[in-house]
């Protein structure tokens, strides 16, 4: 399905133009900020998740050259 921009693009802007006009400008800001944090937390979340893998691999690694080493 096609949706041509030219009908869209009015009340799109009319929309977000909305969201920061002076009476939604706090919540808007607010649920900017709060989408942040929360984005912030799954990297955080994330990082450790890789952090934990790479030591995984470097453990194994070393476990494999030492098998090497002992042949």
């Amino acid at each position: 399905m096609n949706l041509r921009e030219d009908h869209v693009v009015e009340v799109i802007n009319g929309w977000i133009g909305g969201l920061f006009a002076p009476k939604h400008l706090d919540e808007t800001v607010a649920t900017l900020v709060g989408d942040q944090s929360c984005a912030l937390m799954l990297d955080v979340a994330g990082l450790e998740e890789v952090k934990a893998r790479r030591a995984d691999a470097e453990a194994r690694l070393r476990r494999y050259q030492e098998a090497i080493g002992a042949t």
